[in-house]
């Protein structure tokens, strides 16, 4: 019984995909509604605003997004107008 679970878990993360913003996606949060389980959506250095670079959420799914060089080389301007990221419970940043 271990044995299957284990297969399945490898089958997961073989099957997980990365999604770029913006060559793939024009927008952080139209990737991230793109993204299934365990996928990872890569966010390329630059300043995103508007609709769809803020107020981000995952709508719980179980994903990861990263900048490609580092928080200090991708930044999400709010424009003093909500939110970078909305997380909901269980969700986590990071």
């Amino acid at each position: 019984m271990k044995k299957i679970a284990f297969l399945v878990l490898i089958a997961s993360i073989a099957n997980a995909a990365d999604l770029y913003v913006p060559s793939q996606y024009g927008t952080i949060q139209l990737a991230i509604n793109a993204a299934a389980a365990s996928d990872t959506v890569w966010v390329a250095d630059g300043v995103y605003t508007g609709a769809n670079n803020k107020n981000l959420s995952w709508s719980g799914k179980k994903i990861t997004v990263r900048s490609v060089n580092g928080p200090e080389n991708t930044i999400i301007d709010c424009q003093n107008s909500g939110r970078g990221f909305y997380l909901m419970t269980q969700e986590i940043a990071g």
